[in-house]
């Protein structure tokens, strides 16, 4: 039976308490703690600046009248909208001066972002989600081996996570490695370990909106924009280079520019690897496997390009299989999307793998 896992970041809540798109400015404001306990002095000016901004879209957004406090709000929930704000204004950069008693200001980049640059504040936002995202602290281990057990070497995973969880436990079971799990060619076979040097994975991992780990090329020696170690210079796949030396002697505590997708409405695919990603899934999706397996991913309306690639990608004869706790409503997007009929939901990734093992 051949299968096409469909990975959102409800998977990576699950198995690793990994943020949603939702939990993101409670996290910011955990990271912001911990480089303030670090002393990562520009680490803690970028979030208070982040938080800043939001609590600055939050209020003058509804406290229209002097002495209003806000009690509560969605802005956690409209990070899309905000991002995508940001990627309008940076995509398109606003120029312009302003002549202010008798002076004139340079406001490019300014726009509507209550004094902040909008440059500045996409950076802040890729940091603080790589930070956010970099390490899991509550991993469940029985969840993840439960799930990584099941897999088989025909399997696919589709997945529109940024995190390393999946790769580095597949890693560490010999079914995944970096040279070639992600679609395309990430290192020349010389600069693999020996060990390593002839191992190809059995199972693809295709990252549609990037990946933590993907960097620009030539940035602190990251060859074919692959970063390899964490912060703290631990290495993300450890054995698997021959020279395993970070490039940095003590652990990094500047900002991080990732070639990904942000969780936007802008979805510019100009980046090779993604595009290498996006072909593949289109044609795994197409060669009518028999179950397409939904974990964690709702489909949502700030993703049109996920839309056109089930709608004109998926076989209407695979069955679907939505785990997520909205899972009846995820389900009838879906089917509206891929023209599926045959379906079968789960509440959550526990409940799918106890009926799957018996």
């Amino acid at each position: 039976m051949s299968r096409v896992y469909v990975l959102g970041a409800g998977f990576s809540n699950q198995v690793a308490g990994l943020p949603t798109v939702r939990d993101l400015r409670e996290s910011f404001q955990v990271v912001l703690s911990r480089s303030r306990k670090s002393g990562h002095e520009n680490r803690v000016f970028w979030g208070e600046s982040l938080l800043g901004f939001l609590h600055s879209f939050e209020y003058i957004g509804l406290a229209t009248n002097q002495g209003d406090c806000v009690v509560n709000s969605n802005v956690a929930e409209l990070f899309e909208e905000l991002l995508t704000f940001l990627d309008l204004n940076t995509r398109t950069e606003l120029k312009g001066q302003v002549r202010r008693n008798g002076s004139t200001f340079d406001m490019s980049h300014v726009g509507p972002f209550f004094g902040y640059d909008a440059q500045f504040l996409r950076k802040a936002f890729e940091t603080y989600m790589y930070l956010a995202l970099e390490k899991p602290r509550c991993l469940d281990s029985t969840l993840l081996e439960g799930f990584s057990s099941q897999i088989l070497a025909d399997d696919t995973m589709i997945s529109f996570n940024y995190d390393l969880v999946l790769e580095r436990d597949l890693y560490f079971r010999g079914l995944w490695y970096p040279r070639d799990g992600y679609g395309y060619e990430a290192v020349d076979a010389e600069a693999v370990s020996e060990a390593y040097r002839k191992e190809k994975s059995s199972i693809p991992i295709l990252k549609l909106h990037g990946s933590l780990n993907w960097q620009p090329d030539d940035v602190l020696g990251h060859e074919r924009g692959i970063r390899w170690f964490f912060d703290d210079n631990g290495p993300i796949f450890p054995g698997y280079l021959s020279h395993e030396k970070p490039v940095l002697d003590e652990p990094y505590q500047g900002g991080h520019h990732i070639r990904w997708l942000l969780p936007s409405f802008v979805k510019a695919l100009d980046d090779q690897r993604l595009l290498a990603a996006w072909r593949q899934a289109a044609l795994n999706l197409r060669e009518k496997p028999n179950e397409v397996v939904v974990i964690g991913y709702s489909l949502p309306v700030a993703d049109p390009a996920a839309w056109a690639l089930f709608a004109s990608s998926c076989h209407p004869d695979s069955k679907l299989i939505v785990v997520d706790k909205n899972a009846e409503e995820v389900v009838q997007r879906f089917v509206k999307a891929t023209g599926c009929q045959k379906y079968a939901t789960y509440l959550n990734l526990e409940s799918y793998l106890l009926e799957k093992g018996g």
